[in-house]
């Protein structure tokens, strides 16, 4: 399966300009990217494609009387970093154990609720954070950049590694913190080599028919 992952905005701007249908937007932009190209020369499928919108969610609340929402039924982000099987994995195991403390009467239902709701927030919250600034180009230039000041690099990496559950610590919040600061300052100066970017709409249509797009 072969996706083409677009920030909204920018899909639905492209199909403006070019007059493109939605479901021949990933074999439009295949004929654009040469990387993309040579990748799926051998490609075979069908020429058009499904298009799925608006697809990352929250589910709140997480937790209320008489349940506690898990993984996907919580909340599901934007499939870049594949975050999903972790985030169900660290909310089932803190579901039952909090499930384990209020039968054992160690912990009220109400303060279990709570807990879960503001430990789901967070660790979320870093993920989709960093899903987000994805598509931010100095965002990339610094992240590919693969070293930083104060193992700033780290924090990005440790997001990536699901060290936020049950929370972010704070050796990881503090560095994501400064690091938003770098990337608000490289998109005004230069802190780390530019890398060029490849805008689709720049891109010169391959002269050949373009690649037959899996979906």
């Amino acid at each position: 399966m072969d996706f083409c992952l677009l920030d909204a905005e920018a899909a639905r701007r492209i199909q403006r300009q070019e007059n493109l249908a939605p479901d021949r937007t990933l074999a439009w932009a295949i004929a654009r990217c040469p990387a993309v190209q040579e990748r799926m020369r051998e490609a075979a499928g069908p020429e058009t494609n499904f298009i799925a919108a608006d697809f990352s969610y929250h589910c709140r609340p997480y937790a209320g009387q008489g349940y506690f929402l898990v993984g996907d039924a919580a909340a599901f982000m934007d499939p870049i970093f594949s975050t999903g099987v972790s985030v169900a994995f660290n909310s089932a195991i803190a579901v039952a154990r909090f499930v384990d403390d209020m039968l054992a009467g160690r912990i009220a239902p109400a303060r279990a609720r709570a807990i879960y709701i503001s430990q789901l927030e967070q660790s979320t919250g870093a993920l989709f954070h960093i899903i987000r600034q994805y598509y931010d180009h100095a965002f990339r230039e610094l992240f590919l950049e693969g070293k930083g000041p104060l193992g700033v690099h780290k924090a990005v990496i440790g997001v990536l590694g699901g060290n936020v559950f049950p929370r972010p610590p704070w050796k990881l919040r503090w560095r994501l913190w400064l690091f938003d600061r770098f990337v608000k300052r490289n998109r005004k100066k230069r802190i780390v080599r530019r890398r060029r970017r490849f805008s689709l709409l720049k891109g010169v249509a391959a002269p050949t028919e373009p690649v037959a797009a899996a979906t």
